[in-house]
């Protein structure tokens, strides 16, 4: 299948680290939600062409990127609207993460159906804090 990431550095994700956030399961995998919803208004596709890293285990040595990738076998064209539209996209994820009232996460800004983790992890705040270091975001 056909993917689209963004390989975060440690400068970036040791910080969330040390504030005790899970980044893979926690932070990413948020943004990961937020983009997911987001991609279908932002790149012209269906929900339903996409899927993001959902196996993060600690011998996968993708489990640190930001990553989505095509459902359908061999590809449909969508992470190559992903990668086209990825700083738009991961700018408008963040803003909906950012302005949703919610404290911890929810189905208006990080849970959604179909996530292969249950939805177990997405963690807000780390999502904000990796979004910030990223140039994304405001810090208040």
């Amino acid at each position: 299948t056909r993917a689209t990431w963004m390989d975060l550095p440690g400068a970036i994700l040791q910080p969330v680290a040390q504030a005790g956030h899970s980044v893979d399961r926690g932070g990413l995998h948020a943004l990961e939600h937020a983009m997911l919803a987001l991609a279908p208004l932002c790149c012209d596709m269906e929900s339903s062409e996409l899927s993001c890293q959902h196996t993060r285990r600690d011998s996968d040595p993708n489990r640190y990127l930001l990553l989505l990738f095509e459902s359908q076998k061999g590809g449909t064209g969508a992470s190559t609207k992903i990668y086209k539209n990825w700083e738009k996209l991961l700018g408008q994820a963040v803003k909906l993460i950012e302005d949703c009232p919610c404290t911890k996460g929810c189905p208006n800004c990080i849970v959604i159906s179909g996530c292969g983790e249950y939805n177990h992890g997405p963690d807000k705040e780390a999502a904000l804090k990796i979004a910030l270091a990223l140039g994304f975001g405001t810090a208040g």
